[in-house]
């Protein structure tokens, strides 16, 4: 394999790395602040509370669905947006 395989290869790994770390973080905060009102789909929590809009959260990217428009920021900024809901 060149030198642009390995480079590609580490950066994978790199990525892999750092969404494991996130999904860590933001599952622990998610089973601290969300426990019994989310529901896991594999590696997706699903918000649906009523009163409150339809939500798919992804931990590993911290990302959030509502409706059609995504959002970003990690379970600390979902909380806050959640709350204003």
């Amino acid at each position: 394999m060149g030198d642009m395989g390995e480079i590609f290869n580490a950066m994978r790994a790199e990525t892999k790395e750092r969404h494991q770390r996130w999904y860590e973080i933001n599952r622990a905060y998610f089973v601290q602040h969300f426990t019994g009102r989310f529901i896991e789909k594999g590696t997706t929590y699903l918000l649906r509370e009523s009163g409150k809009p339809k939500v798919d959260f992804y931990p590993h990217t911290g990302r959030w669905k509502a409706g059609n428009k995504m959002h970003r920021g990690g379970a600390i900024a979902f909380h806050k947006w959640y709350q204003g809901r």
